[in-house]
């Protein structure tokens, strides 16, 4: 579809059945230190446990918030702004740096794509002033769907990753076989681990966040031109699958890419030049020797490709 047609409607999550059930009334928090406490939970529990109320919400056909019970659509309203509610899992922009001058540094940078996004742009001081490292992260208390990967079962979504690690395990062992036939050294001259893996890390990605941060909005206030975004892919529980930063151009390219070019992104410079995450990298928990089984066999000279730590 292309991005002039999106368009977002409300939508009843399985986040939103989980706050209604754990909302209490005599609590003295206020509403959104409740609404806060109750999605960090939420974020915290295994994707199979969160499913189940993605699931309650389709066995009950709730689709949009007006099919629930009239008392939950007024507290669901009260609690949840209805930009919040709209969100979709895949793509959006947030903005966490607020010092002066940084709304018109981030506005700018926005106006100079090719063409205006289409995704959501959250920009509020009181909701978003995350600060820099990776306080954006909290954006998964205030959109919890995001962790959501398209709705699908948590046995589809590791299935897929699992297909994908083993066609990506093969690669690299052909590659290594190839480079020893040759009279190479596979740590010299094979395939980057980043390039092999690559199918792997796009099978655990769940959503991109493009963040407004106080690099982007200093570096668009003083050059535009070199201003550039950071762009996180993350998995179904928040962790950074790979990040880099992006031009206006780069982000207007991605979009497309993931939205009209479905599958095409893998193999673009904007995915490949990406870092990949703490938990992500060589050397990880969920890196090729620890999920492949060959961590025994890979030692700390086989990761060489420390990450940047900017997105951890």
């Amino acid at each position: 579809m292309p991005l002039h047609e999106r368009s977002f409607k409300l939508q009843v999550w399985g986040a939103d059945l989980f706050l209604l059930e754990k909302w209490d009334m005599s609590s003295s928090l206020s509403d959104d230190d409740q609404v806060l406490q109750i999605f960090s939970s939420f974020t915290q529990l295994p994707f199979a446990q969160r499913y189940a109320y993605t699931q309650r919400v389709k066995d009950q056909g709730f689709k949009e918030p007006t099919d629930l019970p009239q008392a939950d659509q007024d507290l669901l309203s009260r609690l949840r702004k209805p930009e919040e509610l709209q969100a979709v899992a895949g793509m959006v922009w947030l903005q966490t740096c607020y010092e002066e001058g940084s709304n018109a540094a981030f506005s700018a940078f926005l106006g100079a794509r090719a063409d205006k996004t289409e995704f959501p742009v959250f920009r509020d001081a009181r909701r978003y002033n995350y600060g820099g490292g990776d306080g954006w992260r909290r954006i998964f208390t205030r959109l919890p769907q995001m962790l959501d990967p398209y709705s699908v079962s948590p046995d589809w979504y590791e299935d897929e990753k699992k297909k994908a690690l083993e066609e990506c395990y093969e690669a690299e062992q052909q590659d290594t076989a190839e480079v020893e036939e040759q009279g190479g050294d596979p740590e010299e001259d094979g395939t980057y681990w980043m390039e092999l893996y690559s199918g792997y890390h796009y099978a655990a990605k769940v959503g991109l966040i493009f963040v407004a941060d106080e690099e982007m909005v200093r570096a668009a206030a003083e050059d535009l031109a070199s201003a550039k975004v950071l762009a996180v892919w993350f998995d179904e529980m928040g962790r950074v699958v790979r990040h880099t930063r992006m031009s206006a151009d780069d982000t207007w390219n991605v979009e497309v890419m993931e939205t009209v070019m479905c599958g095409v992104l893998p193999e673009r410079g904007e995915w490949m030049r990406a870092e990949p995450g703490e938990d992500y990298d060589w050397d990880g928990p969920l890196g090729p020797p620890s999920i492949t089984g060959q961590g025994d066999d890979s030692g700390e000279e086989d990761s060489g490709k420390e990450d940047s730590g900017e997105a951890d």
